[in-house]
């Protein structure tokens, strides 16, 4: 049963020394305070970040080609080799593990013209798997296909800026035959894709064509300038990228041992990259954090103890008047969690509306670009920090408590 005179008693003994409790009191609370902004901080540049890379899949790898550093076969160091469109149907029939595999060609900054106005934006040759590896929106129209590949059609895909730059807001652009360094070309799509990964240029200040039509139209035969490709779900990425640069070291004659030959970016490595580092800044919050939990349960003790002190006389004569060891240490403890209840309730409410706060601010200001996402704490964090903070001031007010009850009451009474 709930009984309200009992925690009448705990307050009233809290406020006698209004200074000690609230300076005991800011301790607590401002160790709630720091571990649940420092959490909200680390969420925050985790999700901003990650955000980056966030249409990349983490299995992906982007491979290019390099120059050789070892003789092999006759073939001297330093030879340039090249990528080739075979090399895509290779890696696709011999390497079961792999889902997406796809071919990227790289074109020259191409004029883009359309009635009397002008500019030049970076080309890409691209399939239809391309948009399983670095993922795109399609705003209008639809997406290449392998009869535009097949038949080396003379369609676009327009970047989104491109689009806000030469077509009035809400005009379909699908179906527009525009000039591209002095050949028409038709538009089929008018995509979004991310401002973060940018490789040979942004995807929404790029145009997009079927691949085979990008090398025609700039004569590179059969030449890639990337090949990309993401393992299945329960493949090793770090094993597939094994066995497609072996493939391609046997069909290029490129010694074994010479990796060199090879430019790459694995994303799984960049991403267990990152959620190492996450992971070092979590351990760190909650060490930092717990630790100034810990020293504000060592300042509720030290304070219940002067408290106990400075009561003996009071402790004394209730226990010469019959009161029982219990009561009175549950008086003790209760002073302990209520001021531990009280500090850290103030300090979550204060970290949780300044991260709130802040978080708008965030949004309203918002870059593509920005390195930190929304600082926040999930709810069931701020319960269990708030459940261990009540469980030290709990064992905080054992000390005392103990204490309180070795004091004898005609001890008490000669003292006073």
């Amino acid at each position: 049963m709930f009984d309200i005179d009992k925690y009448k008693e705990i307050w009233q003994s809290i406020s006698r020394n209004k200074v000690r409790s609230f300076l005991t009191g800011f301790g607590v609370g401002w160790g709630l305070f720091m571990f649940v902004v420092m959490s909200g901080i680390g969420t925050g540049f985790k999700d901003g970040v990650m955000s980056q890379i966030e249409n990349v899949p983490g299995n992906a790898v982007f491979l290019f080609a390099g120059e050789t550093t070892i003789e092999y076969k006759g073939f001297n160091e330093g030879r340039r080799w090249s990528l080739e469109t075979s090399d895509i149907e290779m890696i696709r029939n011999n390497v079961p593990e792999i889902e997406h595999v796809t071919g990227v060609v790289y074109g020259n900054r191409s004029v883009f013209t359309r009635k009397d106005q002008s500019e030049g934006f970076w080309t890409r040759g691209v399939d239809d798997t391309y948009i399983n590896i670095e993922s795109y929106t399609l705003l209008q129209g639809r997406n290449i296909n392998p009869i535009d590949i097949k038949e080396k059609r003379k369609v676009c895909i327009i970047g989104s800026r491109i689009y806000e730059q030469f077509f009035e807001k809400d005009e379909n652009a699908v179906g527009e035959l525009v000039s591209i360094d002095g050949a028409y070309y038709q538009i089929i799509g008018v995509m979004l894709g991310s401002d973060n990964i940018n490789i040979n240029g942004n995807m929404n200040n790029s145009i997009f064509f079927p691949f085979p039509t990008l090398q025609q139209l700039y004569n590179y035969g059969n030449w890639v300038g990337m090949i990309a490709f993401a393992a299945n779900e329960k493949a090793n990425p770090d094993e597939v990228n094994e066995k497609v640069r072996t493939l391609l070291k046997v069909k290029h004659h490129i010694a074994p041992n010479d990796d060199d030959a090879f430019f790459s970016f694995n994303m799984s490595e960049i991403f267990n990259t990152f959620r190492n580092l996450f992971l070092g800044i979590n351990i760190l919050i909650w060490i930092v954090g717990m630790g100034t939990l810990f020293a504000g349960a060592v300042g509720i003790s030290n304070i219940m103890l002067v408290a106990v002190r400075e009561r003996t006389n009071e402790i004394g004569i209730r226990r010469a008047i019959g009161a029982k060891p219990n009561s009175i240490m549950n008086q003790i403890i209760g002073e302990s969690v209520v001021l531990t209840f009280i500090s850290g309730f103030m300090g979550l409410f204060i970290a949780v509306l300044i991260l709130a706060v802040t978080n708008e601010i965030i949004s309203a200001n918002a870059s593509p670009t920005s390195m930190f996402g929304n600082p926040q704490i999930s709810f069931n964090l701020a319960l269990i920090s708030f459940a261990i903070l009540l469980v030290s001031g709990l064992f905080a007010g054992f000390l005392p408590a103990k204490n309180a009850l070795q004091i004898k009451a005609i001890d008490a009474l000669r003292d006073e």
